[in-house]
């Protein structure tokens, strides 16, 4: 491509990408926010720290936890990447419905999972550390998030696919 052709398609059409990359630095705000909360001197915060060095349900919850910087920051981070080179090259190289479609079951779905795990895994975790519930208390406080958790996963499944499937099936 030539300067000419560069000039002509800089700022054209980066719709996507700036979404994506806005996404990443705003899951990047919330993942610093959500790291501070270990580190916060007083109550409830250090209990956090306990459910999470007990394993078991703590575990969920920094699952939850990595999960949401890992996707959150570096995926948004990876597909504005990717949206912004398939934008540079013209017009109609991203379909739009697909997009849409793909950007929101993706943030609805990693975004309802990783704090669902969270919760899970701080109640939980709660319950198994600082209550010294059974392990079949814990169990049956844990089930109820385990079906919505499967749906939200799908959910961000879906958008990751979609993203992916707008920048493959371009509208001309």
């Amino acid at each position: 491509m030539s300067a000419e052709e560069r000039t002509e398609w800089k700022g054209v059409g980066r719709l996507w990408a700036s979404r994506y990359r806005k996404g990443a630095v705003f899951n990047g705000f919330v993942s610093a926010f959500w790291t501070l909360l270990f580190m916060l001197p007083f109550e409830p915060f250090p209990v956090l720290l306990k459910i999470v060095v007990a394993g078991g349900p703590g575990m969920w919850y920094i699952l939850g936890y990595l999960l949401y910087m890992i996707v959150g920051f570096c995926g948004f981070l990876g597909l504005s990447h990717l949206y912004s080179a398939a934008e540079s090259m013209g017009e109609g190289r991203v379909n739009q419905a697909l997009a849409l479609v793909g950007f929101t079951a993706l943030y609805v779905g990693f975004t309802g999972s990783s704090f669902g795990l969270a919760v899970a895994g701080a109640v939980g975790g709660y319950a198994a550390v600082i209550v010294h519930a059974p392990a079949e208390n814990v169990r049956l406080i844990m089930e109820p998030f385990v079906t919505p958790l499967r749906i939200l996963c799908l959910v961000a499944i879906i958008g990751a696919l979609a993203s992916l499937a707008s920048l493959l099936t371009p509208r001309k």
